[in-house]
């Protein structure tokens, strides 16, 4: 009875959102005339962007980039990172991070009575293809209980396949986490996905049809329709290793002008979420980094990224009346617009190395990062990490770049020659889980 209560009070905060969400019915920014006009609001913010290509030309710019993303993607492979990702230990991680911060969020939600909560025996509906992993979560009272090392679910380490299979089962929560999904995938998720240059996102009622074409099991139905709905983000995370430094060169402007331009209007006349613009963002998040690392980071114009490159107005997956727009009635889909920005990758890199540049300047950060650096990869590299530095305070882009490239070759030849670069990457893992959990506490707080 326990049980049922929960799952009646999710059902009615999804109904409750849904109601706020007809809010956004042929909401403006869907439109193509808007799109247009959003193209023409685009054109007439452009920056001088010259001062990008003070100390590096574009050529430069652009060699350089190529090169570190060879460097980059050979040692992802080499580690065979995707193991290392596509695994049970992974998806086990994420369900005991994610799934209690949302938990937390859903019990501040209710009112009138209600009592709104994400227990593990909720995400466990829908595991049944996984009952290992299943009885693990129905035993758990709550989020605390849950023993991470008990979530088995058989993924052969770096088979992105089976990772997809078993994320999506994860999300559907016995159908729960399929009703939100296929609420917000024409409207809200849909220009995020777009935005990643990846796969093409369908809408929710093509992601139901291709399903219900797989397999006439419900479970295994609800699960498919969530990965064929999230197929971008996946398709992403594989042309992040194929080429990780060009990729996020090729997505950051279009993210950055998605995320101020359709999500935070959309979101805020729609649902009434005080989703803060970018840079405010930005700002808390950099300011999480510098209490976890001890680095000032100076403030990233979000104006600018956004314009290193070309706009165009594009076809997209969002709908632009939901009146007339249902997942069943595929017939009624009315396509939307939006406007795309196809970077200008050299530029984007060029601007990366210069905000580098301005952070390695400042004295304090260069004694913080020093000890970041050597701790994680060890004392024999810090005459390296000293050249880094130099070339930052002669404020030469062009320098820094190369001297970030010699380490990372340096790093990377000792390691093949000592066979210790597993024990390398486990002190940077360990690095980057204490920013990922400044990112985690970041998002408590919306």
């Amino acid at each position: 009875m326990k049980k049922a209560k929960k799952l009646l009070a999710l059902f009615l905060a999804v109904l409750m959102a849904m109601t706020c969400l007809s809010a956004i019915s042929a909401s403006a920014i869907h439109d193509e005339a808007a799109a247009n006009a959003q193209l023409a609001a685009w054109e007439d913010s452009r920056v001088d962007l010259s001062g990008v290509y003070a100390d590096m030309s574009e050529k430069q710019a652009e060699s350089l980039m190529k090169t570190l993303d060879t460097t980059l993607a050979a040692v992802l492979e080499q580690q065979n990172v995707k193991a290392k990702l596509y695994c049970d230990t992974t998806v086990a991680k994420l369900i005991v991070t994610i799934f209690p911060i949302l938990d937390d969020a859903l019990s501040g939600m209710g009112g009138g009575g209600i009592s709104l909560s994400l227990a593990p025996s909720t995400v466990a509906l829908g595991l049944t293809a996984y009952p290992e992993a299943a009885a693990c979560l129905m035993a758990a009272e709550s989020w605390a209980d849950v023993d991470a090392s008990k979530l088995v679910f058989g993924i052969e380490p770096g088979n992105g396949e089976q990772f997809r299979t078993v994320m999506s089962a994860v999300v559907n929560m016995g159908g729960l986490g399929l009703l939100v999904l296929m609420m917000l995938q024409d409207y809200i998720l849909a220009p995020v996905l777009e935005a990643l240059h990846s796969s093409t996102p369908v809408t929710a009622a093509d992601a139901a049809a291709l399903a219900a074409a797989q397999t006439s099991d419900q479970t295994e139905m609800y699960t498919l329709t969530i990965q064929y709905s999230l197929a971008p983000l996946f398709d992403a995370i594989d042309l992040f290793f194929a080429h990780p430094v060009e990729y996020l060169c090729d997505i950051l402007p279009d993210l950055a002008y998605t995320y101020d331009n359709i999500l935070v209007p959309g979101l805020l006349e729609g649902l009434g979420m005080q989703l803060p613009p970018l840079s405010q963002l930005l700002g808390d998040l950099l300011a999480g980094l510098t209490d976890t690392t001890g680095v000032a980071f100076p403030a990233i114009d979000t104006n600018k990224l956004v314009h290193m490159g070309s706009a165009k107005v594009v076809e997209s997956v969002m709908a632009i009346d939901m009146n007339h727009t249902t997942a069943s009635d595929p017939a009624a889909y009315v396509p939307g617009y939006r406007v795309q920005i196809d970077a200008n990758k050299p530029m984007v890199f060029a601007a990366v190395a210069q905000y580098a540049c301005e952070v390695l300047q400042d004295q304090n950060n260069q004694i913080a990062i020093g000890r970041l650096v050597v701790g994680a990869i060890g004392p024999e590299y810090q005459e390296d990490y000293d050249a880094i530095v130099a070339a930052a305070q002669s404020g030469s882009n062009l320098a820094l770049a190369d001297a970030c490239l010699d380490l990372a070759d340096k790093v990377i030849d000792s390691a093949a020659e000592q066979g210790g670069i597993l024990g390398f990457f486990a002190k940077i893992a360990a690095f980057f889980n204490r920013i990922a959990q400044a990112i985690l506490d970041l998002f408590k707080i919306f």
